[in-house]
């Protein structure tokens, strides 16, 4: 709950405007509710995708200030977020209501964007957070429909900080997270894209992008401003570039 409807709708004017030749990377966003009608109205027919930053698991009923992913995909959206760290934390999202929304998503059509992460700075914890949370998202998600799901690792002890989780950390986790995921569904679990979610700047873009099974960035804090998302997708693009060519 950052931006008015009027940065809300500067940010996505600007943030269009000023990566519209970016051809090598995708780029997402996930606006407040109440926002996604003005992300229908201008990122259509832009490379932007957008989305929303929770979703429930039933279509209709009794369920008062909750949105259905029928609603969501109203407004355009491709894109639902589910498990942040704060709904889990504040709202009591557990792995059972995470894994109820993510069928839903898919049975609609829609990207699950879901977010995982240990509490602490703590490799045994890691190794046994890790792959609960990653068996709860795939519960009952067919194998073939695995690569339709989108993993965000960001490690709450990261979240708001002056600096990204350390290299050597995050290199150890997502290993570990792909192993999970190949060994687990070994047809399909190489295509599931793995973001890192935690801190990310400008500075530490390029270093993070350079992990090996990292598959994108899932920014917060930084992009609320639209000159720094712009430069961390600009400097994103030129990373996937030198990998097509090199």
């Amino acid at each position: 709950m950052y931006l008015d409807r009027q940065q809300a709708r500067h940010w996505m004017r600007h943030v269009a405007a000023h990566t519209k030749d970016l051809k090598h990377v995708e780029l997402f966003v996930l606006p407040s509710f109440v926002w996604l009608l003005d992300a229908l109205e201008l990122l259509s027919g832009t490379h932007i995708r957008w989305g929303a930053q929770n979703v429930h698991w039933e279509d209709t009923g009794p369920w008062t200030g909750e949105v259905s992913p029928l609603m969501v995909k109203e407004t355009g959206a491709t894109i639902v977020e589910i498990g942040h760290s704060e709904r889990r934390t504040h709202f009591g999202e557990t792995d059972e209501t995470v894994n109820k929304k993510v069928l839903a998503a898919l049975d609609h059509g829609l990207t699950p964007l879901v977010c995982i992460g240990e509490a602490e700075r703590n490799e045994k914890l890691a190794s046994e957070t890790l792959p609960r949370q990653l068996a709860a998202v795939f519960r009952e998600v067919r194998e073939a429909r695995w690569p339709e799901v989108v993993i965000a690792y960001e490690p709450v002890w990261a979240i708001g900080k002056d600096r990204p989780a350390d290299i050597p950390y995050l290199r150890e986790r997502f290993e570990q997270l792909r192993t999970w995921l190949t060994g687990s569904n070994p047809r399909f679990g190489e295509r599931v894209k793995v973001l890192y979610g935690g801190s990310v700047d400008p500075d530490s873009t390029p270093e993070l992008l350079s992990l090996p099974h990292i598959g994108g960035l899932f920014i917060g804090r930084a992009a609320l401003d639209p000159d720094a998302f712009c430069k961390m997708a600009a400097l994103a693009d030129d990373v996937a570039r030198k990998r097509e060519v090199g």
